[in-house]
């Protein structure tokens, strides 16, 4: 693995990269989300599809529900 200076910005940045799921209950302001959907739809992808499904779910119970039929997986709910 290089271990040398990265003089790139965007190299920096990719090499950074995280997957957070520590989650919290705080609500995304409308414009914060449209923003985050746009970056998204603007991601490199495989062969150049840019296929994507965004589903924002707000009550608890449906959110609860979802992460029961996913296998019990706690970042969902």
């Amino acid at each position: 693995m290089y271990s040398g200076p990265v003089s790139s910005p965007v190299i920096a940045q990719q090499l950074a990269h995280r997957s957070i799921r520590a989650f919290t209950s705080a609500s995304i302001p409308p414009e914060m989300l449209d923003l985050l959907i746009q970056a998204g739809q603007s991601a490199a992808s495989s062969n150049f599809i840019q296929a994507y499904s965004v589903v924002r779910v707000i009550r608890t119970e449906s959110r609860s529900a979802i992460a029961a039929l996913a296998g019990g997986q706690s970042w969902v709910e």
